[in-house]
């Protein structure tokens, strides 16, 4: 399946498969905040989960109506629709940041995820002109976020999602193993190899801004075909953590382990895949 990326013209299937992975992920996103902080302590108020709940529903219907739609006026419509919840649902987590999770150090960086999450996927519709960045009005610490709205070439727009899929990719190794306290009993050699991917990928992030003064196609290229085979052994990673028969997760383990986490391992598996599948898309740029 393909998606909006820098390299592609926008058509109604490149828009509708976006709609159709984002509005997933977001429901998804939705799903942890609502069932992954309790263990911590954390107060989630009233109005947040009602509101958080709602969206949920929202996200989920316009998943399920994605996958009958087909003509360019139901599609707009649906995206309008895609957008103006993503909108709320930023406005909720700026809240969180400080309202909700604010000294709970995973469920604050999870929060900061999401929100980098959905402006990114905010973002890849901006050229469409169906959306208008708003900040929660009562919140007075925002997050700043460099939009591709800022880029001007195929070139700046590859360096941007190679760097914002860096950090994210190493928020992911933080996220799988904290879901829960459980994670504490994942082998030394499991807990050694995420760090590692971890310091890869914020390794990527370093090399991109070294070269940023001087960028070109032919530095870049280095760092991406590194930033390529870095997700590609992670998913590969990803993948295994879900084979029973692997040793990164022991079987005594894995009956101790939350759906939460296998949930939230099935969302990071389909993110780097579809990471894998843009930076094929990238990877044409360059030849």
């Amino acid at each position: 399946m393909d998606f909006i990326n820098c390299c592609n013209t926008f058509t109604d299937s490149l828009i509708i498969n976006t709609i159709q992975f984002w509005s997933e992920n977001s429901y998804e996103h939705i799903d942890v905040l609502l069932n992954g902080f309790g263990e911590a302590g954390a107060v989630l108020q009233s109005c947040f989960r009602d509101t958080l709940t709602d969206l949920f529903l929202e996200f989920e219907t316009i998943y399920n109506t994605s996958k009958s739609t087909s003509d360019s006026k139901g599609i707009k419509a649906l995206l309008k629709k895609f957008l103006s919840q993503n909108q709320q649902f930023l406005g909720i987590l700026q809240r969180l940041k400080f309202e909700g999770f604010n000294g709970y150090p995973i469920l604050y960086e999870s929060v900061y995820h999401f929100i980098y999450e959905q402006q990114y996927v905010a973002d890849l519709f901006r050229p469409l002109g169906f959306i208008v960045n708003k900040h929660a009005c009562s919140v007075i610490v925002n997050t700043c976020y460099k939009t591709n709205s800022y880029i001007q070439t195929n070139l700046e727009c590859i360096y941007n999602n190679i760097y914002f899929w860096s950090l994210i990719g190493a928020e992911h190794t933080s996220i799988i193993a904290t879901v829960s306290p459980e994670e504490e009993q994942l082998p030394q050699s499991t807990k050694i190899l995420l760090t590692d991917f971890a310091n890869n990928f914020n390794s990527i992030n370093y090399q991109l801004s070294t070269i940023y003064c001087r960028l070109n196609k032919n530095n870049l290229l280095n760092t991406f075909d590194e930033f390529v085979n870095i997700n590609n052994d992670f998913l590969l990673t990803l993948l295994n953590f879900s084979d029973p028969d692997s040793s990164f997760i022991p079987l005594s383990l894995r009956c101790k382990l939350p759906d939460l986490f296998y949930s939230i391992l099935n969302h990071l598996i389909a993110e780097h895949s579809y990471i894998k599948t843009i930076s094929s898309d990238f990877k044409r740029f360059f030849e």
